[in-house]
């Protein structure tokens, strides 16, 4: 038999689809906003642990609402339906921690959206809280990851407003801090350090921060630098726990490093 191709793929590749059924135009596809209701098969594939939060009573099909998925799968799913009219069945193969699924999916009903675009400063600004507020519960149950998209969708909504303003600054940076949290817990410090210049640029006291960006320098072994930023913290909180651990071991590895230099330079003058 001969392989049909994908009929549509994500520019990352991470998502392809194969229509098994057209649907109909009736205007519009989903879009950021737009209530859905979707039916899942997973009968001949691998099986997908969907949310019973989604499901409706008594039915395959389930409801969401393009652009707030809260797993990979779920954001999976808020890329995919845009490209779907309605009625529209396709097979879908997509890829999460490398590991390769299929899934059916049908869209049977959507309703309009409401891009970020359209949102008064108003509706984006509460968007981005609803948004910073998600992340929060996400962290504190552990789904960093999940955690990590609602702060960036937060961070988003408010650059398009004018983040620097003093309503939205404090909320901005805020969520800037929560991002730096994340790429630490990921190891991307390079990223933490570009957020925590971001938060300490406007806010040079903040305690949290100061640690993150300390925590970072450290795990790039910048012991010099992330001997300064707990030196600030101390100065700032005298009792603070993690500085005052890590300041030890910290000054440890730097007047180590400078024993070495002085003993690198001591060997290359010495004409005995």
């Amino acid at each position: 038999d001969v392989i049909r191709s994908w009929d549509w793929q994500s520019t990352d590749k991470r998502i392809q689809k194969r229509i098994l059924s057209k649907g109909w135009w009736n205007g519009s596809r989903p879009t950021e906003g737009s209530p859905c209701i979707v039916k899942i098969d997973t009968s001949d594939h691998e099986d997908v642990n969907i949310p019973d939060v989604y499901r409706m009573p008594s039915t395959d099909q389930f409801k969401l609402t393009v652009g707030e998925g809260e797993t990979e799968f779920e954001r999976i799913l808020d890329r995919l339906l845009t490209t779907m009219d309605t009625f529209e069945e396709c097979l879908v193969e997509y890829k999460i921690d490398e590991v390769i699924y299929n899934v059916k999916i049908k869209l049977i009903q959507h309703g309009a959206g409401t891009p970020s675009y359209t949102l008064d400063p108003e509706e984006k600004f509460n968007k981005a809280l609803h948004c910073k507020e998600r992340g929060v519960l996400l962290y504190k149950e552990g789904r960093i990851l999940d955690a990590f998209y609602r702060f960036k969708r937060a961070a988003q909504l408010l650059i398009f407003l004018n983040r620097d303003l003093e309503q939205y600054q404090p909320v901005y940076l805020t969520v800037c801090n929560n991002l730096a949290q994340c790429q630490l817990h990921f190891g991307n410090y390079e990223h933490a350090l570009a957020l925590c210049a971001k938060v300490l640029e406007k806010e040079p006291t903040n305690v949290k921060c100061l640690l993150r960006r300390a925590t970072a320098l450290e795990a790039l072994r910048d012991f010099e630098k992330a001997l300064v930023e707990y030196k600030k913290v101390i100065q700032l909180e005298s009792n603070n726990q993690q500085a005052l651990e890590r300041l030890s071991y910290v000054k440890k590895q730097v007047d180590e490093m400078y024993a070495r230099y002085n003993a690198a330079v001591k060997r290359m003058f010495n004409f005995n």
